[in-house]
């Protein structure tokens, strides 16, 4: 009775009412708290379950107090954090947003064996944590929109003077009780160790913002802060506990890769070349009516280039005489072409192979550089909606043993749950994880977000690969997925690897993305071009 923590009473749950005890409540509670009946509107509060996004903005734009009791249903890796933002900011919103409730926290089973807890059906695998509070992606998406400091800022200005905007978001508690701890961070591309390298740090506290109220908070950032590679930062409740996490990248994707890859060549690329040779013996481009056939190959610092003169895709890879099998690419995510000509050309110590299509992919370029790394870069247009769209290459996921790379992790992404994750360098052995079922976690495969760089280590020896392009999303694989129902069926490209400019979304358990708001909905193009640059370099054991 004398709880602070009880806030309403439940009587019964999901129709399972009886009204001849509602009035119990108030004869025993001297404080009078209101009577729910849990996804129903009783008691002047409005607390239905399962509402889709259009429904559930419509409710909190009318009279009543809304408090979903459940309104977002996880089920694997779906629903929970997945379309939370936008539901979020219709409830705090609107003068009639009370709150709402995620089911649920954890993953529920039967424990078989020490190594096994089954959880067989769709009404178990339903947390944002494992049977043993393993966390899940979800887990990092809540916690981020959930926390009581909020900092919008997407990216850091080159005039920063380390001001950033707060919004307190306690009901309670003044935000000059919370500690920020801020890190300038630099990550190492050679070491293959993972994390990164602090070169300054400090903490910082706001002046007096109360519950409810923004403000500014003032990092004593050194004065050669631009030269880190990003800003960490952190923040503390006065009992110590960590409620926020951000991270910014401070160098671009372009200054990156000019740091990693070398233009110095101490050779020239080796072009074996005959395939562009048309009948009449001129080495030039194809006929549009009649696109060449075979293969090049180009040979630079040990490493053996093929690529196939019918598709312009690179068809094979060999270093010190070991087989990459990394090939069939780029080949579009979404949308097909024909290729209309293919040209080749000596530029220094580069070798230079430049395709042409009709369709959605309008040119390919690789540049083969003296010293070995292999240059791409595409353009393609797309019109209309699509669930994921870039370029996709196969890689027997039988040859890999590891992935490292820089971006956000640790976690995988959807298009409907991208926030949460921060950025480090990650390490992680393959495994074949299912998000409610095998909690090998994080997960090896599937959708990661802005990745800078990453590094493969296979059977067959190490491919790397930069990226000199922003906003590009790193796709590993295919997750098993024998058990998921179709609201929360995962959706991912052909290929093995892939490096798209937009991803899918995913459902929750009893909703398909379509109906979940703005973020669930597919990928929409109007034809504009889409261009990305990547870099290769394949490295034997």
């Amino acid at each position: 009775v004398n709880h602070p923590s009880i806030l309403f009473w439940d009587n019964g749950n999901e129709g399972g009412w009886n009204g001849l005890l509602d009035d119990d409540f108030a004869q025993w509670d001297p404080q009078a708290r209101t009577v729910l009946h849990p996804w129903a509107n009783f008691g002047g509060i409005n607390t239905d379950h399962y509402e889709n996004y259009a429904s559930h903005s419509s409710i909190l734009a009318g009279n009543t107090i809304f408090l979903p009791t459940e309104f977002l249903h996880g089920l694997y890796d779906g629903g929970a954090g997945a379309g939370l933002e936008d539901y979020w900011a219709r409830v705090t919103e609107s003068p009639m947003g009370a709150g709402g409730f995620l089911w649920a926290l954890v993953d529920e089973g039967v424990r078989r064996s020490p190594n096994w807890v089954d959880v067989v059906g769709n009404a178990a695998p339903d947390g944002i944590v494992g049977p043993y509070r393993q966390k899940e992606g979800s887990f990092y998406t809540i916690r981020q929109l959930w926390s009581p400091v909020q900092i919008s800022l997407a990216a850091i200005p080159v005039d920063f003077t380390g001001a950033l905007q707060v919004d307190n978001r306690f009901d309670f508690t003044d935000l000059d009780t919370v500690m920020f701890r801020w890190r300038l961070a630099n990550f190492d591309f050679d070491t293959r160790t993972g994390g990164h390298v602090v070169v300054a740090e400090g903490t910082a506290q706001t002046g007096s913002i109360g519950p409810r109220q923004s403000g500014s908070l003032q990092l004593s950032l050194p004065s050669d802060w631009s030269n880190a590679h990003a800003l960490l930062l952190d923040a503390n409740d006065a009992s110590g506990r960590l409620v926020g996490t951000w991270s910014w990248m401070l160098e671009s994707p372009t200054s990156m890769r000019q740091r990693l890859v070398s233009e110095q060549s101490p050779a020239a690329a080796i072009a074996d070349d005959s395939a562009l040779v048309t009948a009449a013996g001129t080495a030039t481009s194809a006929d549009a009516a009649a696109p060449p056939s075979g293969r090049i190959t180009v040979s630079a610092a040990g490493a053996e280039y093929t690529f196939d003169a019918s598709t312009g895709q690179l068809s094979a890879v060999r270093v010190a005489g070991a087989d990459f099998s990394f090939r069939n690419g780029p080949a579009l995510s979404t949308g097909t072409s024909t290729l209309t000509t293919l040209t080749g050309a000596q530029t220094g110590n580069d070798y230079t192979i430049t395709a042409r299509y009709t369709g959605a992919l309008e040119e390919v370029a690789w540049r083969v550089l003296g010293n070995g790394w292999l240059e791409l870069s595409y353009r393609y247009a797309l019109q209309g909606d699509f669930d994921f769209h870039g370029i996709d290459f196969n890689y027997p996921e039988a040859l890999v043993n590891r992935v490292q790379w820089l971006g956000r992790g640790p976690h995988r992404v959807w298009k409907n749950r991208i926030k949460g994750p921060w950025f480090d360098v990650w390490t992680r052995d393959k495994n074949d994880a299912i998000t409610g079922q095998l909690w090998d976690y994080p997960e090896f495969k599937g959708y990661f977000a802005d990745p800078y760089w990453l590094r493969l280590l296979t059977a067959a020896g190490t491919l790397e690969v930069v990226i000199d392009s922003p906003g590009i999303f790193l796709r590993l694989y295919t997750p098993k997925d024998g058990v998921t129902p179709q609201t929360t069926a995962m959706r991912f490209p052909g290929g093995d690897i892939s490096f798209l400019h937009g991803i899918a979304p995913i459902g929750d358990k009893f909703l398909p993305p379509a109906v979940l708001g703005p973020q669930s909905q597919p990928n929409s193009l109007a034809g504009e071009p889409i261009e990305g640059r990547l870099y290769f370099r394949f490295l034997p054991p």
